[in-house]
């Protein structure tokens, strides 16, 4: 797809990737859900036919905390630096340290990574140029693809070379070297893609993407917690049972991504002995609510053993997933053979089945 016009999040196949890329005043967390934290003054601006962020060495976004990929990974980043000569041009990194960073060096022509303390750079390279880099890293090696082609062998890196991130268009402590120039997006892996799989992301890197589909806020009027917690049946501030639950005047906003509202009532909801076993995909997909444990944790980045969707009109499971991981906000998108616009009772099981939960949902 062409870079969206819209604010879209990672589809369920990539939740355990991080995405984010220029959209309306500034830059737009996939993975996350929300705009990150701008500051200084650089504007917005069209370049090569996509929106781009635009770095003064002034400029930065922050994320909302710092992440830590070991390897294997690639990142994937498009941008260009200025045209005046400037030593160091931040792309992304970790401000807290000087080991970890991605950057362009203009005055000699270099792309060039350190990854905790370990230092690989590519030259001579042209960087004034918006241009699509990947770097992936795998093992004791680094390759640099350059709009979808490898720039030479594969260099070595030292360690296990884990990089650390917690600001784009920054990445060095005091500010220094942060970008002149602009960046559209950049993508984080947690894997070495092949030669194959880096040519499809330089083709089309917004494939990653899928719409923001369904945010649901929900009140409920009784609720039971216990066994496999999660926010399946309660609400934002209710973490309730996957053991067993009963939910009773459970009463739900659902707003689309048009800003559209649909109330719904459920009378009694019951939950209990469903297992997944069918795997399938399809064209329409289902937001969850945040999932949290029985202490109102939220289960960020943490890994879902079975879920299945059944038609509420038929009672017949539509789809089935296994091993889904929610993402940095605790929210799974999950993509099946389901339909647009058709209510689905999602069930939730613990590996061994012995802990189950359900919650209505409105397919997208």
């Amino acid at each position: 797809m062409a870079q969206p016009s819209t604010q879209q999040l990672l589809d369920a196949g990539h939740a355990t990737e991080y995405f984010w890329y220029a959209q309306g005043s500034g830059i737009f967390d996939a993975r996350n859900n929300a705009m990150l934290t701008k500051t200084g003054s650089a504007g917005m601006a069209v370049e090569s036919g996509a929106n781009v962020a635009l770095g003064d060495g002034a400029t930065h976004y922050s994320l909302p905390s710092s992440i830590n990929i070991a390897q294997p990974w690639t990142i994937i980043f498009r941008v260009r630096s200025g045209a005046v000569a400037t030593t160091d041009t931040m792309v992304c990194g970790d401000t807290a340290t000087s080991s970890d960073f991605v950057r362009l060096m203009l005055d000699t022509s270099q792309v060039r990574i350190l990854a905790a303390g370990s230092q690989v750079s590519w030259t001579p390279q042209t960087i004034t140029a918006l241009t699509t880099w990947a770097m992936v890293s795998s093992g004791t090696t680094v390759t640099l693809y350059k709009d979808g082609v490898a720039q030479g062998a594969a260099k070595t890196i030292s360690g296990t070379a884990p990089i650390k991130i917690n600001r784009l268009m920054d990445g060095y402590p005091g500010g220094t070297f942060r970008l002149k120039g602009a960046l559209e997006f950049v993508n984080v892996v947690p894997s070495a893609l092949d030669a194959a799989a880096i040519a499809s992301r330089n083709a089309d890197p917004y494939a990653v993407l899928a719409s923001a589909g369904t945010t649901i806020a929900a009140t409920v009027g009784t609720a039971t917690a216990s066994g496999f917690a999660a926010a399946i049946i309660g609400a934002v501030t209710i973490a309730c049972s996957l053991g067993g639950a009963t939910a009773s005047g459970h009463q739900a906003s659902i707003s689309t991504g048009s800003n559209v509202t649909v109330s719904t009532t459920i009378g009694t909801a019951t939950a209990s002995g469903y297992t997944a076993s069918v795997v399938s995909a399809g064209s329409a997909t289902i937001t969850t609510d945040v999932f949290k444990n029985n202490t109102g944790t939220v289960l960020a980045s943490t890994i879902i053993p079975k879920l299945a969707a059944i038609k509420l009109s038929d009672m017949t499971v539509a789809a089935s997933w296994t091993s889904q991981a929610t993402n940095g906000s605790g929210i799974l998108s999950l993509t099946g053979a389901m339909t647009a616009a058709t209510d689905y009772l999602l069930v939730v099981s613990s590996a061994d089945g012995a802990a189950v939960g359900v919650k209505k949902y409105t397919a997208t």
